[in-house]
């Protein structure tokens, strides 16, 4: 058996020439053998019962990065932390291993450590009274889980046999590893290929800079139908994201944005892009031509003068009462109508009050009648349209049907409860790119997008050109997201990932590849058709006087034929009933 005094002193000296900087350790240890150690370190001694460990004691928030197992049933611990952690919302993205134990060795047979570079395994020789420092090798494809002796330690003068660094930089250059890559079309952030030369989009653009610098070997997996997926909450999942929770593959990407919930299940890298998604809409309509003569003032204007037209008669009508007038109301309402149609007056005006009540309605009625002429003829001459969609209230109050092949375009709207937010999400319809063909040539839906950073959009390909003309882009963004690269939970490939896309955006790559993608493999027609009509102002020709500019004021002549012709024969039957009524009487 090892002296645990010579184990004590190695874990010692490990601890202060490799863990100095570390927030803190956690230790592992039997409740048996108990190693004593005293570190210039924080470490959290954590004694294992029942081979199981326990994780409230565990994850508390402590930072630490660095484990220590030393445990007769060490690779078993090995494997339940690395299960724990997948499991915890805290992040060991960076953790190294310190294995002691009986079956230790076995930690180089689990499944776990493919996903682990950082390992040490410390192997007593009893003959010799030293201690062999073991690791894996975790680059080589085909030797990832062959053992290689870093070094050996002498207990009887403390000295190492090769004086090598006991946690070599694995990741740096991984020579060839496979790197599993999940992704579909959805342009211009993933293009699929027919093999890896023929990949390309903005992101993809960053995976072949990363495999390149880490000397990985890209292995593509293309998502079928369910795109992005979803996770449910027994830990399986579909799409991309299911193939990333259940290690199908190693990396995904294709527009994916920091959904708060799925963050419980998957790592997310640093932003590589900022993304507004919104909505192309249906072109505002010429107005109806028979509105044309309602058009001169607001809405509020007109709710305006119909109160002041009453208020008019109430008064008119108070003042007729006073003169002993016996149809002060019929009388009020008529000769309201016939001055605010510039018609003239025929009621005797007795009272000083009324003639200034009258005088100063006159002059009301001038400028009113002076402002709705100048008002028509400018209807007349612009044309006026129906309101256009503009923001998500209009969105919302049009009630227009808008949608895409997919609904995770809600997912990042699944916790808003705001009015508006919960009447589009309910307008949101899924269907196929041949139902979204159908539907962009019918005038009456929206179609999801996203405004792109450097001025182009990311929209699908049922967005042809022979229809862009006849929408518009919504000025305002429904909502906005980060557009990030998502990995295996704790992945140690992430601080990697994260360190490349800072850098990228430093250099200003993303802005090239975006403008290189888009004039490659999208239809510019599209995106210069967004651009064009985002800012183009409507511009109509000087033309004749039409129908349409006039069918409104002979809409209001028409009215007023049927009504008066209604009221005359309604009068003829009133009149042949009282006569009737009358002789019915004298008889």
């Amino acid at each position: 058996m090892v002296h645990l005094s010579h184990l004590n002193l190695l874990l010692e000296v490990l601890l202060k020439s490799y863990f100095f900087n570390s927030r803190c350790v956690l230790v592992f240890t039997d409740t048996i053998n108990k190693i004593e150690l005293q570190p210039a370190i924080p470490t959290i001694y954590l004694e294992v019962h029942n081979n199981t460990l326990n994780s409230n004691l565990i994850f508390k928030h402590y930072g630490c990065q660095d484990v220590l197992i030393h445990h007769e049933n060490a690779s078993d611990l090995f494997v339940q932390f690395e299960k724990l952690i997948r499991l915890n919302n805290e992040r060991f993205n960076v953790r190294r291993y310190i294995i002691i134990g009986t079956d230790a060795l076995k930690t180089f047979n689990t499944k776990q450590l493919e996903y682990v570079s950082n390992l040490v395994v410390v192997l007593p020789n009893l003959d010799t009274e030293s201690f062999d420092l073991i690791t894996h090798l975790y680059g080589d494809e085909n030797r990832s889980y062959e053992q290689k002796i870093l070094d050996v330690w002498y207990s009887h003068n403390c000295s190492f046999l090769y004086g090598n660094d006991l946690f070599p930089d694995k990741l740096s250059n991984q020579n060839g590893r496979r790197l599993k890559i999940g992704t579909f079309t959805y342009e211009p952030y993933s293009v699929v290929g027919a093999d890896n030369q023929t990949f390309h989009g903005t992101e993809t653009s960053l995976i072949f800079e990363f495999v390149k610098k880490h000397n990985l070997t890209p292995a593509f997996t293309i998502i079928g139908d369910d795109l992005w997926g979803d996770i449910y909450d027994n830990w399986t999942g579909i799409g991309i994201l299911g193939s990333l929770l259940n290690d199908e593959v190693d990396v995904g990407y294709a527009a994916i944005y920091t959904w708060e919930e799925y963050y419980n299940f998957l790592d997310y890298t640093k932003p590589l892009t900022r993304t507004g998604v919104t909505c192309l809409v249906p072109a505002p309509l010429l107005a109806a031509g028979w509105l044309t003569p309602l058009h001169s003032f607001s809405f509020e204007m007109w709710i305006a003068l119909l109160l002041v037209l009453i208020s008019d008669t109430i008064v008119l009508s108070v003042l007729l009462y006073k003169n002993d007038n016996r149809q002060y109301l019929n009388d009020s309402i008529m000769t309201m109508i016939q001055l605010y149609l510039l018609q003239s007056l025929k009621i005797p005006m007795k009272s000083r009050l009324m003639k200034y009540f009258i005088a100063l309605n006159m002059v009301i009625v001038l400028l009113l009648s002076s402002t709705y002429s100048s008002g028509l003829a400018s209807v007349m001459t612009v044309p006026r349209y129906t309101k256009a969609i503009k923001t998500v209230k209009d969105l919302a109050l049009s009630g227009l049907p808008w949608g895409a092949p997919t609904d995770a375009w809600l997912i990042s709207l699944r916790q808003v409860e705001e009015a508006d937010y919960k009447t589009i999400k309910n307008n949101f319809v899924v269907k196929n790119e041949e139902g979204l063909v159908a539907a962009s040539r019918l005038h009456n839906f929206g179609f999801s997008l996203e405004r792109l950073p450097y001025g182009h959009y990311a929209v699908g390909p049922y967005v042809r050109r022979d229809v862009i003309s006849n929408y518009r882009i919504m000025q305002q963004d429904i909502y906005w997201e980060q557009c990030i690269f998502v990995v295996r939970k704790n992945s140690v490939l992430l601080p990697l990932l994260d360190d490349l896309i800072l850098r990228v955006f430093e250099a200003g790559l993303a802005s090239y590849w975006e403008h290189r993608v888009v004039s490659q493999y999208m239809d510019m027609s599209v995106q210069r058709g967004i651009k064009f009509y985002q800012h183009r102002v409507q511009e109509h020709d000087i033309v004749k006087l039409k129908w349409i500019h006039v069918e409104g004021t002979f809409a209001i002549l028409l009215i007023g034929y049927a009504a008066s012709t209604i009221t005359f024969f309604i009068e003829i039957a009133n009149k042949r009933h009282l006569r009737a009524y009358r002789l019915s009487e004298n008889n």
